[in-house]
């Protein structure tokens, strides 16, 4: 199962948005979208603090949350949008993809049969 289509959707977008409205580079647009993966490893201890003092689920809540205001931010881009405002809102995003993949339960292996 792949985990990350939404972000991979949402990444696709933004850089076709950063090269094709606003003329950016290719490393311009990696520089700017790598917050969205900077975040998911820079908030990982802090979110595995935070899933033991709290319970996973509201993690994941918190995350999707978080995440969804970050997509709906990302609507309201347009050719004057700022880097800025961008830089904010892909951090929005970034952290809310944080907090619900370290939250999200992976399955889980059978366990071995009792003897």
């Amino acid at each position: 199962m792949c985990r990350s289509a939404p972000g991979a959707g949402l990444v696709f977008t933004l850089s076709e948005y950063f090269g094709l409205v606003h003329h950016d580079s290719t490393f311009d647009i990696a520089i700017r979208l790598i917050a969205l993966n900077g975040f998911t490893v820079l908030l990982g201890p802090l979110v595995g603090r935070l899933m033991v003092r709290t319970t996973p689920g509201l993690v994941l809540i918190a995350g999707l949350v978080t995440g969804g205001i970050g997509a709906l931010l990302v609507t309201t881009f347009d050719a004057s949008t700022g880097v800025a405002s961008a830089a904010a809102v892909i951090g929005i995003l970034g952290i809310g993809i944080a907090l619900a993949t370290a939250a999200s339960p992976w399955p889980r292996p059978p366990s071995p049969p009792s003897p």
